[in-house]
């Protein structure tokens, strides 16, 4: 595996922003998978369970950073936060 590198911080930071520049330059990027979960859970299973079930949010959105991580690109590649940024969650 090739190196990688994870942009963390807060929110509106701007490492989203970064992410889809590197991507535009045809660098390996991973994006966010909090983002996305959230959205698909509160389309499914409504924003209230989403509320009652924060801790399945956090090990969800853990399991599914550390498979992104297994399943990098052998090149670099560059992540929108990562599995410690789930672990902060918390």
């Amino acid at each position: 595996m090739k190196p990688y590198f994870v942009l963390t911080g807060g929110p509106g930071s701007g490492k989203s922003t970064v992410i889809n520049e590197l991507k535009r330059r045809g660098y390996s990027v991973v994006k966010e998978s909090g983002r996305r979960l959230l959205q698909k859970l509160i389309a499914e299973k409504g924003e209230e369970w989403f509320r009652q079930n924060l801790e399945v949010f956090r090990d969800t959105m853990f399991h599914e950073d550390l498979k992104s991580l297994q399943h990098a690109a052998d090149e670099i590649t560059f992540f929108d936060r990562g599995f410690i940024d789930s672990l902060g969650y918390s």
